[in-house]
């Protein structure tokens, strides 16, 4: 299983937060009849990052959003 993100930020306009552009890439055959699903997670980050290695969290979650990739036709 590979996922490929068009980039890795993405800015949230208020109003619209801009599409996220990728292409996930599996083996039908090493997941057989098991569900396979793809989770983003949006998060504000502000401070200095060299302060995470502190153990200071600088990272709020906004949401979480879930969606079934395969198999193809029944999603949630």
């Amino acid at each position: 299983l590979t996922l490929y993100l068009g980039k890795r930020d993405y800015v949230d306009h208020i109003s619209k937060v801009e599409t996220v552009d990728g292409v996930v890439k599996l083996d039908p055959a090493d997941f057989g009849d098991r569900k396979v699903f793809v989770q983003l997670a949006c998060a504000f980050r502000y401070g200095s990052e060299d302060l995470d290695v502190m153990g200071l969290c600088f990272r709020k979650d906004i949401w979480i959003h879930q969606v079934q990739i395969y198999p193809d036709g029944t999603k949630p």
